[in-house]
């Protein structure tokens, strides 16, 4: 007998096929899903063949947006590891209120930790996609969160508006400040006071 587990990286799948070949002939499949809590073992298979012990393995027919890993033996059984390898794209515009600076140094952060940065000038319209991005953690399966910051710029106040899969728009307003001087003349003579 040959207990083959089915495991998942990120949200499950609804199906997956399992096949156990002897050598290279392929002697049973399975499918397995929720209702037979992704586990199953091909029973009552023959040990031997001509007198030499047979050679079990698995295989899996492939399934979109995730790469299979197979671990283990006939004897202690298979373990089918699905990781979900989904990629996504993080939009950035960036924003002026009153006159731009040169360019502008965004930051990417996935689940809070820096991932990478872009510079976003005129030359590109203010815009930046970060891509190719894994949608979910290779470790654990979590949909990873992406963020964007801004390395700051004196005189403007920073807003960031959006979502990562809408995408992210970054607004500088401007907050110089000026001086006006005023100097008072008279013709003729002084008054005492002018306000």
């Amino acid at each position: 007998s040959i207990p083959v587990t089915k495991k998942w990286v990120g949200p499950e799948g609804t199906s997956a096929t399992i096949r156990v070949f002897a050598g290279n002939s392929e002697v049973g499949s399975v499918t397995l899903n929720k209702a037979n809590n992704w586990k199953h073992t091909f029973a009552n298979l023959e040990k031997y063949k001509d007198g030499k012990e047979i050679k079990y393995t698995v295989k899996e027919d492939a399934i979109a947006n995730y790469k299979s890993e197979i671990t283990g033996d006939a004897a202690s059984g298979f373990t089918v590891k699905n990781t979900n390898i989904e990629k996504v794209t993080v939009p950035v515009e960036k924003k002026w209120v009153g006159k731009s600076t040169n360019k502008v140094e965004v930051k990417l952060l996935a689940d809070g930790t820096e991932k990478g940065s872009a510079d976003l000038t005129a030359a590109d319209s203010w815009k930046h996609e970060f891509k190719n991005l894994p949608k979910y953690d290779s470790a654990d399966g979590h949909e990873i969160v992406y963020t964007v910051k801004e390395v700051k710029i004196s005189g403007y106040n920073t807003v960031i508006s959006g979502t990562a899969k809408d995408g992210f728009t970054i607004t500088n307003t401007i907050t110089g400040k000026v001086s006006i001087p005023v100097t008072k003349k008279w013709v003729g003579p002084e008054g005492t006071s002018a306000t």
